[in-house]
């Protein structure tokens, strides 16, 4: 063989082990990742959430906008009318004295009550003209909460003036005096007290032993209440009322 066929084959096996070896290292070499990192991953998710919930709040704030006063209006002012809330064109007016001023325009009459560092309030609306007060609005309108606080106490005493004690026709002695000793209190502290005797079954055939316990209970109370009226009967029920005090005699 000669020397120029081996220097050719030589170079030949040069250049293929060259080949073989690029090939390697290529499958030897990391390919680049084509996903994210876990980082960017992390931020996308965070920023993700955070336009979410922006999003949330702001459809939240004008939904809330919107339906705050929704089917209730504007909040109604604080008592009657004053001052320049007052309508219509003449009213009569009350001063701070409680003299009648007489009729006057509202203008004027409102500047009366500035004048005096008071406020003209209507008070009759329903009277022609209609009738207005210079009072302090603070002051009148404490007095008019305070009177309706009054009215309701009066009312709930009212309701509870009359306590009412039942017994039976044979009531025993023991149930007698606690019910004795109760009417008393309640007559000392100025309560009207109704007695009842009830009847049931066959005690309806005892109506005079009901009779005769209401007569010795008014008889024991006599110094603490008297009756007012006589006994009455309805169905099975006799009553007599008491009123705080002994009878007066009359002259």
């Amino acid at each position: 063989m000669s020397r120029s066929v081996l220097a050719s084959r030589s170079s030949e096996l040069v250049a293929g082990c060259r080949f073989s070896g690029g090939l390697a290292q290529r499958n030897a070499a990391p390919r680049p990742s084509t996903r994210p990192s876990s980082s960017v991953i992390s931020l996308n998710s965070g920023a993700r959430a955070v336009r979410r919930s922006s999003l949330v709040v702001r459809a939240y704030q004008s939904q809330g906008s919107r339906g705050r006063f929704r089917g209730r209006g504007p909040p109604k002012p604080r008592g009657p009318p004053k001052n320049d809330d007052i309508r219509g064109k003449e009213v009569r007016v009350i001063g701070s004295q409680r003299e009648n001023l007489g009729v006057m325009p509202t203008k004027e009459a409102v500047s009366l009550a500035q004048s005096e560092g008071l406020d003209l309030v209507l008070v009759t609306p329903d009277a022609s003209p209609p009738v207005c007060r210079v009072v302090d609005f603070g002051k009148y309108m404490y007095e008019q909460e305070k009177k309706k606080k009054e009215a309701k106490k009066g009312q709930s005493k009212a309701k509870s003036s009359v306590k009412e004690l039942k017994m039976r026709p044979n009531t025993d002695v023991h149930d007698y005096n606690v019910r004795l000793k109760r009417a008393k209190q309640f007559l000392a502290k100025g309560n009207k007290v109704k007695i009842t005797v009830v009847f049931s079954g066959r005690d309806m055939a005892y109506k005079d032993k009901g009779r005769e316990l209401l007569d010795r209970f008014r008889s024991d109370v006599e110094e603490d209440g008297h009756v007012d009226g006589r006994p009455s009967m309805q169905g099975r029920q006799m009553m007599m009322f008491l009123n705080p005090g002994p009878k007066k005699d009359k002259q």
